[in-house]
C-alpha cells in the first residue's frame, strides 16, 4: 500500500462502512462492491479496515466541500468527510481487489481508467438514502 496525498490527483470522500452496508442492504463485501460499482457508475472506491470506504473524486471537490448541517447526522451522527490537501490516503496496489486477502485496504471498485472518478453529487445522493435506511432500521 502506498500513501498518496489527497488534493493533487484526487480527493477522497470518506463514508462509514455501516452507512455503505445500510445503503447496499447487505453486509457481504462482494455484494457491497457490486452495489458501489453500479451506484457510483464505476467510480473508484477503496475500502479500509478502519471500516470506511473512500470514494475518489476530483481534487477540486475538497476545497468546496460543505456538508449541510443536518446532512448525514439524523441517525447516529454519521457524516461524510472529504479528504483534501492536508490529508494522505493509503492506496492499495492496483490488483488488490479481494476483500478476503487484503490486509489493510483493497479496491472495492477498481480504477477503470486514469482520471475516471466519482461524481461527488452522486456520492451524496446515494448515501443520503443509506442515512434514511439506517434510521428506519433503528426505529
Amino acid at each position: 500500500m502506498t500513501q498518496l496525498r489527497c488534493g493533487v490527483l484526487f480527493a477522497a470522500i470518506s463514508v462509514p462502512g455501516r452507512l455503505v452496508r445500510a445503503t447496499a442492504e447487505t453486509g457481504k463485501p462482494e455484494q457491497v462492491d457490486a452495489f458501489l460499482a453500479e451506484a457510483l457508475h464505476g467510480g473508484p472506491v477503496i475500502y479500509n479496515r478502519t471500516d470506511h470506504y473512500y470514494a475518489l473524486t476530483h481534487p477540486h471537490v475538497a476545497g468546496r466541500w460543505r456538508t449541510p448541517p443536518d446532512a448525514h447526522t439524523r441517525h447516529g451522527g454519521r457524516r461524510l468527510h472529504c479528504l483534501g490537501d492536508d490529508r494522505y490516503l493509503g492506496v492499495p496496489a492496483p490488483g488488490e481487489i479481494d476483500p478476503c486477502t487484503a490486509f489493510i485496504a483493497y479496491w472495492s471498485v477498481p480504477v477503470a481508467a486514469p482520471g475516471e472518478l466519482c461524481d461527488p453529487v452522486t456520492v451524496l445522493r446515494v448515501f443520503d438514502v443509506g442515512d434514511y435506511l439506517c434510521g428506519e432500521a433503528s426505529a
